[in-house]
């Protein structure tokens, strides 16, 4: 019996809907109604729309049904093709909506329509049939017969997937609603997305919308987002693709970006109908949205680096449905909202190379020659550059640069392990080495070191000073991207002769006594002994010490005031028997002596002081009868020789000892 109660209801309202009255009207065109409306959305505005276009002439099978559907896209497109052009069918915008009023408005009222023989409905008769099939229990015949009988008529059975869905969703309530419970809906930008950065082809969330639902929950269906009008240009001309995520990344709108995707106002501006969200939010709760973008591989030349965008969406674009089937729209904070993000022209365009001079390039100091025969030095390190890439990879494609002394400095060399490069400068010392072949990369935010070499010719026993410049270094990025990057570092002052020494420090010694007064109060300071050994390494040929006054000092204050000099002279070598050539001890090439230098220069200093001895210099000769004084106070040496790479040259530390 409830299988029967079943059927009946069912039919039951099938007469009810397909009656002859025919209560389901046809719907009118009311050209003053007429409102933008976008593909997805429902409801009257919709109905209206579809109403008009029907009358003017545009095929929409289903009728007017509320929904903007695949059919009513069609019609649009026929629409607009007739007054503008070709167009997407999307949506209808104000344009749209003006051209269509001015149509239906002139079209004349049709003269009403005579009854037909016809009927517009289901007979009597057949209604009578129907319910004696009823009675009889043949279910299953009535609804066919009926059918049968509605398949003659002028009435619309629902029958495609458009009016299915439409009719489906008018009689149900969308999930999370509570049904019969209002809602209140505000919104405002998402603060967990903030301050983002969108280099040329790259993609990234840029903004969230957060919503509120207060009272009873809400779908949020649809909103509107606007471009800002002071953006550097068109939407089409920054971003190719635009989507819309919710909270766990699922992507609830999608589109790609062309001239036709954002519409424009009467004020030619540019926005974007975003519809069929059906994002829930819980009563008293939030519920957040957000705008991921893709930007275009090339962005014009009105796109300075950090432009910003901006985007608006103003609280009345925002619309919601609630538990009563209400349609809402959002209390924005403020109104309208504006979040914003920032794009880079290119990746080339914030890469960037910062230079810098290693800390263990050569200090100022002298580099000798290995060829007697030539007078010549081979690949001598002159410079150590720290290259630091910033924001991108950069493969080093060339390096410019300039020596002082072209007739010193042959060639420079840059090499990585087996490989190298080479560039001999021209007459004003300008040069320039592809670094190509080298496949130098320097990954980024990391840095890579670059060793500039240098051969030296034309060595004599007086010393030529030379330094070495880079000035510029060329990287592609990893679009391809060539740029010249300004990296400008300086050798020390370097210096070439044909022979000399090494100098180490092995020990060291000041002896300080004190005087008394009559209170027993220290209110002088003597310099009793300096002492210092120093080891000598010869290279590149003899080095000659002289036999006395070879080293000079200076005894400081802890700021630095000389408040004596003195020179120490020989007491001891080391190994014994060295050879004495006139007023200097040899030393041949190759071999390392160990000399102990002594001073007791008994000086007074008034005052109780601490003081600090520091070697000034030291005297050596290449030929006993040129001499070279190793200034130590005026540039730090330390003393570098060939091959460039020694164990550990001597700490700059070691001739600033402090003693008390």
């Amino acid at each position: 019996m409830k299988k029967y109660l079943v059927y009946f209801v069912a039919l039951a309202t099938l007469l009810y809907i397909f009656a002859p009255v025919g209560l389901l009207r046809a719907q009118t065109c009311n050209p003053d109604e007429l409102k933008p409306v976008s593909y997805g959305q429902r409801g009257a505005a919709v109905r209206n729309l579809q109403a008009c276009l029907i009358e003017a002439g545009y095929n929409i099978p289903a009728g007017a049904t509320g929904y903007y559907g695949p059919q009513t896209v069609n019609a649009v497109k026929q629409f607009y093709k007739e007054w503008y052009g070709a167009w997407h069918g999307r949506s209808v915008g104000p344009q749209g909506v003006s051209k269509l009023k001015e149509l239906v408005s002139g079209v004349k009222p049709t003269e009403e329509a005579k009854p037909s023989t016809q009927p517009s409905g289901v007979s009597t008769e057949v209604l009578a049939q129907v319910l004696q099939k009823i009675q009889a229990g043949d279910v299953q015949g009535a609804l066919s017969l009926l059918l049968s009988a509605l398949a003659g008529t002028g009435v619309q059975v629902p029958t495609t997937t458009e009016q299915a869905t439409t009719t489906q969703q008018a009689t149900t309530t969308a999930e999370g609603l509570t049904p019969g419970v209002p809602g209140l809906l505000s919104a405002e930008v998402d603060p967990s997305v903030s301050g983002v950065t969108v280099r040329e082809g790259e993609s990234a969330t840029v903004f969230g919308i957060r919503f509120r639902a207060d009272s009873g929950a809400v779908a949020v269906k649809s909103l509107v987002l606007r471009w800002d009008p002071s953006n550097p240009a068109a939407p089409h001309r920054i971003l190719s693709k635009l989507e819309v995520v919710d909270d766990k990344d699922n992507v609830l709108y999608s589109t790609n970006v062309n001239p036709t995707t954002f519409l424009q106002d009467a004020s030619l501006n540019y926005y974007l109908p975003v519809s069929g969200l059906n994002v829930i939010v819980p009563a008293n709760q939030y519920k957040s949205i957000f705008v991921r973008v893709t930007l275009v591989g090339t962005l014009p030349s009105t796109v300075s680096p950090n432009s910003s965008i901006t985007f608006q969406v103003k609280g009345s674009d925002i619309r919601g449905v609630d538990g009563t089937g209400s349609t809402l729209s959002a209390s924005a904070s403020p109104d309208p909202l504006k979040p914003n993000f920032t794009v880079q022209p290119t990746i080339a365009g914030s890469a960037n190379l910062v230079a810098s001079r290693n800390t263990n390039s050569p200090r100022a100091g002298y580099v000798f020659a290995t060829d007697q025969v030539n007078n010549k030095a081979q690949d001598v390190v002159a410079l150590i550059v720290d290259l630091l890439a910033k924001n991108d990879n950069l493969r080093l494609t060339n390096m410019t640069g300039r020596v002082s002394n072209t007739s010193t400095v042959e060639r420079i060399k840059v090499k990585i392990g087996n490989s190298s490069v080479v560039a001999t400068p021209d007459s004003s010392g300008n040069f320039s080495v592809n670094l190509t072949p080298l496949n130098l990369v320097v990954n980024k935010d990391q840095t890579q070191s670059v060793t500039v070499y240098v051969d030296l010719a034309n060595a004599t026993f007086t010393p030529a000073t030379f330094t070495v410049a880079v000035s510029t270094t060329t990287a592609q990025n990893t679009l391809g991207d060539t740029k010249d990057y300004t990296t400008s570092v300086t050798s020390e002052v370097l210096s070439f002769l044909k022979a000399g020494p090494v100098f180490s420090v092995v020990d060291k010694g000041l002896v300080l006594k004190g005087k008394k007064d009559s209170s027993q109060n220290i209110t002088t300071t003597t310099v009793d002994s300096v002492r210092y050994v120093i080891s000598v390494t010869a290279n590149s040929g003899d080095v000659y010490i002289p036999t006395s006054s070879a080293v000079s000092v200076s005894v400081q204050k802890l700021d630095g005031t000389e408040v004596a000099s003195t020179t120490l002279n020989v007491v001891s070598v080391d190994p014994v028997g060295t050879e004495v050539s006139g007023a200097y001890y040899r030393i041949p090439q190759g071999s390392t002596v160990r000399f102990e230098f002594v001073a007791t220069p008994q000086q007074d200093i008034t005052g109780n002081l601490t003081l600090r001895a520091k070697v000034k210099g030291i005297s050596w000769s290449p030929d006993k009868t040129t001499t070279v004084t190793a200034d130590f106070v005026s540039t730090d040496y330390n003393y570098w020789t060939n091959p460039v790479t020694p164990a550990k040259p001597p700490p700059t530390k070691a001739f600033n000892a402090l003693f008390s």
